[in-house]
């Protein structure tokens, strides 16, 4: 699990940091669905990862290009 929480926590301080966080989209699981918001909501929503861990994220977008999938997501 470490790689893939060095590679979000990658991506999201890019987005924070040297780029525009409302272009990035944050796809998790919850429960049976999967919801997509932009990184600002999934970090409110997530209270800083808090509530809702890395491991339920599932793809992470900035506009179309796919920068992280969880390798299960696609079927």
């Amino acid at each position: 699990m470490g790689k893939r929480k060095g590679k979000i926590q990658e991506i999201f301080s890019k987005a924070i940091h040297s780029d525009n966080p409302y272009l990035y989209i944050i796809s998790y699981r919850d429960f049976n669905k999967i919801v997509s918001v932009t990184l600002p909501e999934f970090l409110e929503l997530s209270e800083n990862l808090e509530v809702i861990p890395v491991t339920r994220i599932q793809q992470i977008r900035k506009e179309n290009e796919i920068l992280y999938e969880k390798l299960s997501f696609r079927k």
